[in-house]
């Protein structure tokens, strides 16, 4: 994470529901949507396996996977 020298735990979740964001843009009338997806998580710096930064939601892992790749400016290591 940042310029590649701060580690940074990043954790994939799976899920039930996709959720309805209140963002501007969205359909006003928009609905959570009951389906099975992942979420991203990252660690905050500093450690301590505190996740405050949500990285979004992805239809499966592989794409939640290239989405985190976009994000991050150093390399990504996973464990599988």
């Amino acid at each position: 994470m940042y310029d590649g020298t701060v580690p940074c735990e990043i954790v994939i979740q799976k899920e039930d529901v996709w959720p309805a964001f209140d963002d501007p843009e969205d359909d006003p009338e928009a609905e959570d949507k009951i389906m099975p997806c992942v979420s991203v998580w990252f660690e905050s710096p500093g450690g301590g396996h505190t996740f405050n930064a949500g990285g979004g939601y992805y239809r499966d892992v592989d794409k939640a996977k290239a989405g985190v790749e976009k994000i991050c400016s150093g390399p990504v290591k996973w464990k599988d």
